[in-house]
């Protein structure tokens, strides 16, 4: 889901996850400059009232940990998602672009070569040029080689054209090099591996809270109304109670397995109407019933 701009993301995941009790699981692609850090620090600072909004480890920023590997041809480093893309393929993607857009402005006819569009990079770090990234270096330098006041790549459109570049959809002769095809193919998927990683960390987390979360308010109903003691069929019916609202993932079978051990523990198939022996042992297996799904994946 697009944010509209990097720092829409921290108000995007506070709608998200802020207010609901269900919680959609959420995961956060960021890009690697000021903006994107500062989205990172305000989702680690939290909320409106400092609340956590969503865990450190379900962020991600390209070019940093996880995605330390991506390969860019920027000698800044990478600023943004279009750094990803080989050189060669941003100036073929600009070509295909422009033939739609501005069919006045041909792209491969005006040498742009990675020296005369990328900034000088800076002994001093204090003066070296903000990495902007690709896409804007790349506006600049065709608008300064057509003498136009400016010139835009719609990122949308820009993504299309960069596609059409490395699969030659457009025309064969804007096609990507077999080098550059490697390239990028080895950058989105390191890309795409981590933010898939990174939904399933956030799935698993939001089911493990929700088991617990049921749990909890069963065990509360259970002990409100039964305080010293209760029948085995009382005991069946809340096993029977809490599996009805558990899903079918990993952590909540394991719930279930959890509870079926209970049959045997506190005998309940023989006489239901008789009380449960070990009363306070039944009550600590439930405490530790909670906490069942979070051992549980965490193990995994």
């Amino acid at each position: 889901m697009p944010a509209g701009g990097t720092r829409h993301i921290p108000y995007l995941v506070y709608l998200a996850r802020g207010r609901d009790i269900d919680k959609p699981p959420v995961a956060v692609l960021l890009d690697n400059d000021k903006a994107g850090n500062d989205a990172r620090d305000d989702l680690a600072a939290g909320g409106a009232y400092g609340d956590k909004l969503i865990d450190s480890d379900l962020v991600l920023q390209l070019g940093c940990d996880e995605l330390a590997g991506l390969v860019t041809d920027n000698p800044h480093g990478i600023a943004g998602i279009e750094d990803i893309i080989p050189f060669n393929v941003a100036v073929l993607a600009a070509a295909i672009y422009c033939r739609e857009f501005v069919p006045t402005i041909d792209p491969l006819e005006l040498k742009l070569l990675p020296k005369n569009v990328y900034p000088a990079v800076a002994g001093d770090a204090e003066k070296a040029p903000r990495n902007a990234g690709t896409l804007s270096f790349l506006e600049k330098a065709i608008a300064a080689k057509t003498g136009a006041s400016t010139f835009h790549l719609d990122k949308v459109a820009f993504a299309r054209a960069t596609l059409d570049a490395l699969t030659g959809a457009a025309d064969e002769s804007v096609t990507a090099t077999e080098q550059d095809r490697k390239t990028a193919s080895s950058n989105f998927t390191l890309l795409l591996k981590n933010i898939a990683l990174c939904q399933r960390k956030a799935e698993r987390a939001e089911s493990v809270q929700k088991i617990s979360s049921r749990i909890n308010r069963a065990k509360k109903d259970f002990t409100r109304t039964h305080a010293n003691q209760a029948r085995r069929e009382d005991v069946v019916t809340l096993i029977e109670e809490i599996g009805s609202q558990l899903d079918r993932s990993p952590e909540a079978e394991d719930v279930r397995a959890e509870m079926r051990t209970w049959y045997a523990k506190f005998e309940l198939d023989e006489d239901p109407r008789k009380l449960v022996t070990d009363f306070k042992g039944l009550l600590r297996s439930l405490d530790a019933l909670a906490y069942q799904a979070v051992r549980a994946a965490a193990a995994r």
